[in-house]
């Protein structure tokens, strides 16, 4: 994120879910099923960059990316 200037980001705690291999849940004791969504705020140029530099991770470290456009009120702040 820093290295393409996106200021706008939160990471988000996941408990549980499902996927391609089934349910899962947060592992209390060991976190090895833990997972987080990081939620960015960033204008197309941006987003692409990160696509990119992230996208050489992406089957080794379980990865996924979504982009999608949205309209932020106040969007001046990003």
């Amino acid at each position: 994120m820093k290295e393409v200037d996106i200021s706008g980001w939160s990471i988000i705690k996941i408990a549980s879910g499902g996927g391609r291999d089934g349910r899962w849940d947060h592992d209390e004791v060991t976190g090895a099923a833990a997972k987080s969504i990081v939620l960015m705020i960033a204008n197309q140029e941006k987003a692409d960059e990160l696509a990119d530099k992230v996208a050489p991770l992406l089957d080794s470290h379980g990865l996924f990316i979504t982009i999608g456009n949205v309209e932020v009120v106040r969007g001046d702040r990003f």
